[in-house]
């Protein structure tokens, strides 16, 4: 009968540089087939005894889990290759290799999920948050991948090659369900921070994630496979956008706070609702943005296909503002920015201070069911943008316009959020019948 085993090759001084995992092989005398895999790891961590990372290395849980399933599971294909050669004659270690790389000398589908995925991270210009939400996006079929293997008490792995239907739907029902899995296997999560339940928009966005890997394997001539072919992925859905009134915005610049690094964050929230761009672009400004009394900067979400330069000339109150914060440093930050989660709290703080606390309705961003909060619970920095968006819009009235403004692109989906019809134009539009 044969046997395989998966092992690395090492020398003492290179204990610290990933090696690639090999596979031997052997059935009685005449037969030793080798297979080196794509998988890599750390000698140091590695154990040949029990062909696995070592039980005592400190190593991430999930990640452990993931990899020793991964290795798992080449054995498992290795053997059932072999098991299904009527002439044992054919087995070679080149016939192996073709068959592990899906048929295709010289195939890079023989990458696992996670290596590919960071390649396609690794070319794609993203800017630093998106790379991180399609990081976590990589770790949920990470941790899928383990539960898949708890469960069904065999070793899974997310494959690009063979991933199916099935195993997206899987894949959806487990982000659906994973705060309650994390109590039911706790094991799992060692270590971790348990992850709450999530909104149905935030699992069609890793979704959508995990798609755009699958066009970029195809292009790349990967692999041929794409479980989206046959899968069709939600429509995100948003309420109407909330955004301050221009006299709650001078309220809210006028008014008296309890501290001056409030007053200052405050300054810098008017100031990104007068040239309505995000705050990821609005931390990247320096006062050479400052072109002839406009505002200037290319918008992050466009930077990858079509950068867009956008132009927004400063207002009166724009101006003042950076007048309060002038320097000679050209290169020196626009504002006083902090980062970003930061700057959020401290508008939370900023709007209760101020008194604005009209009931807004809002979707749960779990249950889709409308809700009613105060206006300071909502408001964040992106309440910035729809200010400018919100108010411009409810007098000038046409979307390429402002469009101009904002970065969008020309029949955006994403600005059709912020076309909230005010009362004023419910009016104007029904006096047409007078």
């Amino acid at each position: 009968m044969a046997t395989i085993s998966a092992f690395i090759r090492s020398s003492a001084k290179d204990r610290d540089k990933a090696t690639f995992i090999r596979f031997r092989l052997v059935d009685g005398r005449n037969v030793q087939l080798f297979y080196k895999s794509e998988l890599s790891i750390a000698p140091k961590y590695w154990s040949n005894e029990t062909q696995s990372i070592k039980a005592r290395v400190s190593y991430n849980e999930i990640e452990r889990a993931a990899f020793n399933a991964a290795v798992a599971n080449i054995r498992k294909k290795i053997e059932s290759w072999y098991i299904s050669l009527k002439n044992k004659e054919e087995a070679t270690s080149d016939a192996l290799a073709i068959y592990m790389a899906g048929g295709k000398k010289d195939s890079k589908s023989k990458d696992d999920f996670h290596t590919l995925f960071a390649r396609f991270l690794a070319v794609r210009k993203l800017s630093a948050n998106r790379q991180k939400q399609m990081r976590v996006a990589d770790r949920d079929v990470a941790r899928f991948e383990v539960y898949q293997s708890t469960v069904m008490a065999t070793p899974y792995r997310f494959d690009v090659s063979t991933a199916d239907v099935s195993d997206i739907r899987n894949l959806e029902a487990f982000l659906v369900n994973e705060h309650e899995i994390c109590r039911q296997y706790p094991e799992l999560y060692a270590d971790q921070k348990l992850p709450g339940r999530r909104g149905q928009n935030t699992i069609i966005f890793k979704l959508t994630c995990l798609r755009a890997f699958f066009h970029w394997c195809n292009n790349e001539e990967i692999t041929d496979n794409n479980p989206f072919r046959k899968f069709k992925i939600g429509e995100e859905v948003y309420g109407t956008p909330i955004y301050l009134t221009k006299e709650e915005l001078r309220h809210l610049a006028e008014c008296e706070l309890s501290s001056a690094p409030l007053s200052v964050q405050r300054d810098i929230f008017i100031f990104q609702s007068c040239v309505g761009c995000r705050y990821s672009d609005l931390v990247g400004l320096t006062r050479r943005s400052v072109v002839e009394g406009f505002v200037e900067y290319i918008a992050r979400k466009t930077r990858e296909d079509h950068p867009v330069t956008v132009r927004v000339p400063l207002n009166k109150t724009a101006i003042d503002i950076l007048d309060r914060y002038d320097t000679d440093d050209l290169s020196a930050p626009l504002l006083p920015f902090i980062e970003s989660q930061s700057y959020n709290r401290a508008l939370k703080v900023i709007a209760k201070e101020a008194g604005l606390d009209r009931w807004v309705q809002v979707l749960d961003t779990v249950t889709r069911e409308p809700t009613q909060k105060r206006l300071y619970e909502v408001i964040s920095s992106h309440t910035a943008r729809k200010n400018f968006i919100g108010n411009i819009f409810s007098v000038v009235r046409e979307q390429s316009l402002v469009s101009a403004l904002t970065g969008h692109k020309a029949g955006s989906k994403a600005f059709a959020r912020y076309r909230d019809i005010d009362d004023t134009m419910k009016r104007d539009m029904v006096a047409i019948l007078d």
